[in-house]
């Protein structure tokens, strides 16, 4: 009768949890699950030609299995089985199988030829596994991370997002309806172990290309063993560096390359964030625009890296913009070059429009496009109504129509600006001006954000504590020419 796979891995952790002794999970993690991965691409690819990884000749389970009882084990394995292993198939940061976190002497020798034996189970036979709808392997490396998760306390989280919250985010950015291909790229700028990317790549439908960085050199090790484990060979996973202090992935001019998708579950409220960079001075601009995080408050910092590694696919060169001059009539335009930014504008992240001596009456739309065309200062995606477009415009050829006012600039950028001034005034007491300024208060209400004037809201008010001098910014209400 064959082994329940629930009562599998529960032998499995129960038996490695037994043999780590006084060694943190954390650190023991690193053995098991690289175990974990030999004996799974030994059974699956040895000898197996155009496997996606390769076997060298003396460097599979078997092999490692024959070490067992040597004084000299751990030497042996490192020498005779990962680094052969690793120069092969390109992998780096494996754990040292040598080190004294196992152990001196016999200690050692006893705790990697039990840790063996254990993987010696014949329960444990990858060889047949991946049958449509069942991956053994995947889930009990899951199981594993969740436990060492579990038991490591103070690292709990660091390594591994649990399942349950990779599947929601993967499912909140949308992936699944996405028209994705092979070219569709995801980025996880503090991949850990990896679990969020492989969620996120499994809600495609497409086999989009995923790309990591993990600063812990061991855990980023993990993750392309993770990748390989679970089908994903061509997954990119760099390590041993902060992606705020040092991001690996740039383009021939050192700027940040940018992704489709970018998700993340970085360290919450790293006080460290800013050590190896001068935020005010940052080459790649990440917080030049939206001002720097407060200096103990990381989570701020990585949403800025995000936004800065994010593809711009809102508007684009080509694309015709319909906006409305509040008296029910609509003018149509072609945007005509590339997104810019220019410091010191009231409205500072521009594209060129050439407006078309044409215009669209409000009367005239359809009820359904009335209805989609958004109210004052948003902006909405009207492709849908092509033809119906197209035909008020007067055979202007149309490729997406975006629906926007005057008030918002940049339609692409609009929606992130409206979520860091959210942010920013949730968080205004963290903030430099919080120190000497304060958001400003009617009766005890707070009201400075979209403060309503005679002339249009401001975006933030803010009175000084002495009560002597007002600060705002406030959004001009212009179109953009």
């Amino acid at each position: 009768m064959a082994i329940k796979k629930s009562e599998l891995y529960s032998s499995l952790w129960s038996s490695c949890d037994e043999l780590r002794g006084g060694m943190d999970a954390s650190q023991y993690k690193d053995y098991v699950l690289v175990m974990l991965f030999i004996k799974y691409v030994s059974d699956k690819y040895a000898d197996v030609p155009y496997a996606p990884i390769t076997i060298p000749k003396g460097a599979s389970f078997k092999d490692m299995v024959a070490l067992k009882g040597k004084s000299d084990i751990g030497d042996q394995i490192n020498k005779k089985i990962l680094e052969p292993l690793a120069k092969e198939n390109k992998l780096s940061d494996i754990a040292d199988f040598n080190s004294e976190k196992l152990g001196d002497g016999q200690e050692k020798v006893e705790r990697l030829t039990n840790l063996i034996s254990i993987f010696e189970n014949k329960a444990l036979d990858f060889s047949k596994n991946r049958a449509e709808g069942d991956d053994i392997l995947g889930d009990a490396y899951e199981y594993l991370m969740r436990h060492f998760a579990t038991e490591s306390g103070k690292s709990k989280g660091q390594f591994y997002t649990p399942a349950e919250v990779s599947r929601v985010m993967a499912q909140i950015i949308g992936i699944r309806e996405a028209n994705t291909t092979n070219n569709t790229t995801v980025y996880d700028p503090t991949c850990g172990s990896g679990s969020l990317l492989l969620k996120v790549g499994d809600e495609a439908k497409a086999e989009v290309t995923l790309y990591g960085q993990e600063k812990d050199t061991a855990t980023s090790g993990l993750a392309r063993m993770n990748m390989i484990l679970h089908n994903k060979p061509t997954a990119l996973i760099k390590g041993g560096h902060s992606t705020l202090a040092n991001p690996l992935y740039t383009g021939e001019d050192g700027k940040l390359k940018t992704f489709d998708y970018v998700v993340a579950n970085p360290p919450f409220s790293d006080k460290r964030w800013s050590t190896g960079i001068d935020p005010l001075n940052d080459q790649h601009e990440r917080f030049q625009h939206y001002g720097t995080p407060p200096a103990k408050q990381g989570d701020y910092a990585y949403l800025l890296h995000i936004v800065r590694s994010l593809k711009s696919t809102g508007i684009a060169k080509g694309d015709i913009v319909i906006c409305p001059d509040g008296s029910g009539t609509y003018h149509v335009g072609e945007v005509t070059g590339e997104y810019r930014f220019v410091a010191g504008e009231s409205l500072p992240h521009q594209r060129p429009v050439s407006w078309l001596p044409v215009t669209i009456s409000r009367a005239d739309m359809s009820e359904a496009l009335r209805n989609s065309t958004g109210s004052i200062g948003t902006v909405s995606e009207v492709s849908r109504y092509r033809d119906e477009l197209e035909k008020l415009i007067g055979g202007v050829v149309v490729h997406q129509i975006i629906s926007t006012d005057g008030t918002v600039e940049d339609p692409s950028v609009f929606a992130l600006e409206k979520y860091l001034e959210d942010f920013l005034v949730t968080n205004w007491a963290q903030t430099e001006l919080g120190k000497t300024h304060d958001i400003f208060e009617e009766d005890g209400q707070l009201v400075g954000q979209q403060y309503a004037t005679d002339t249009g809201p401001m975006d933030i008010l803010a009175i000084r504590k002495d009560k002597k001098e007002l600060l705002c910014r406030r959004a001009e209400k212009r179109p953009r020419q």
